[in-house]
């Protein structure tokens, strides 16, 4: 069913997930952008765990197309979602960055041969901020509709930057949400995060998790990332709004394709804003497990790592 109609006035705030609080502070910095890339060839990581999972509701489709990549993240992004025990008729799965919706549409697929039955709150809701033409939100009610099941379905056409999830969740019934996105472009990620911890997802015990993958970190912004990502990334070596746009810089780098050494630093520039936005939100989700890992390979797509986010408890 639709959800009852809301004006998007009723879940627009705006500006609310701009910033976790008022402080945007930066600081005094004399270092060059020399200076930062000198840092970036010091530092190391761990390679990260690879989860590249899939889900057989979407063979069919891995059949039928030619061009097999975004078929491939969304089999994969379905498949960790299992992995994580996250997949099923008892979850209302918000979408963010949606545009048509096809990821929401496989996860429901995928979602009913994984259970039996289905919850008061079971549904999707779409959050874009663009005018996208041959939406899937009728077709995903028609798939429910063979299966016997009635899900809700909301979507509103916002920024992020402005979304008050907690209002758009009313008159859902929604008791576990979780937050999904293929792909969530720079600073989108941030004001996802943002958008969290702003609500009362948190409070109210609805907040099952999220499974993100992430893009663009070039078009991130400083003051957009939560206090914590601030702090880690200080301890790294870079402190201020400068240093972060030479972090912005190189992570453009790390997708070029070729195997150079502006392509390492590049994939190190793009390993520390990951890792501020992990360890921000494990700092502030003592009860959720937090985790960055690959998810397909790089013949797939360059830009491989997602995010997950899944209460301990659960």
């Amino acid at each position: 069913m639709q959800c009852p109609t809301q004006g998007e006035g009723s879940v627009f705030c705006e500006d609310i997930n701009l910033h976790l609080d008022e402080s945007t502070h930066d600081v005094e910095d004399d270092h060059d952008e020399h200076h930062y890339f000198d840092l970036l060839k010091q530092l190391e990581f761990e390679e990260l765990p690879s989860h590249i999972c899939s889900h057989e509701g979407l063979s069919k489709k891995l059949g039928e197309v030619l061009n097999q990549k975004h078929a491939l993240q969304q089999s994969s992004l379905i498949g960790n979602l299992k992995r994580l025990n996250q997949l099923s008729t008892d979850t209302f799965y918000m979408e963010y960055g949606c545009g048509k919706g096809e990821l929401s549409r496989y996860v429901n697929l995928c979602a009913m041969r994984e259970s039996e039955g289905q919850s008061s709150g079971y549904g999707f809701g779409f959050i874009d901020r663009g005018v996208n033409r041959q939406k899937v939100d009728n077709r995903l009610i028609k798939d429910c509709k063979e299966k016997g099941i009635t899900p809700i379905v909301k979507r509103s056409r916002i920024d992020i930057k402005d979304l008050d999830v907690s209002k758009f969740l009313q008159a859902t019934n929604a008791e576990k949400v979780m937050i999904i996105s293929k792909h969530l472009c720079g600073v989108a990620t941030d004001l996802t995060l943002c958008s969290v911890l702003k609500s009362d997802l948190i409070s109210k015990s609805q907040f099952q998790g999220m499974l993100i993958a992430m893009c663009c970190r070039h078009v991130c912004s400083y003051a957009s990332l939560l206090p914590e990502s601030k702090r880690y990334l200080a301890c790294m070596g870079f402190p201020s709004s400068k240093s972060f746009d030479v972090l912005k810089k190189a992570v453009s780098w790390a997708v070029s394709g070729d195997d150079s050494d502006k392509a390492k630093l590049g994939l190190v520039a793009r390993r520390i804003i990951d890792e501020s936005r992990a360890i921000a939100m494990q700092k502030r989700l003592k009860n959720y497990n937090v985790e960055l890992f690959k998810y397909v390979e790089r013949s797939t797509t360059l830009e491989n790592v997602c995010l997950s986010i899944t209460n301990a408890s659960a």
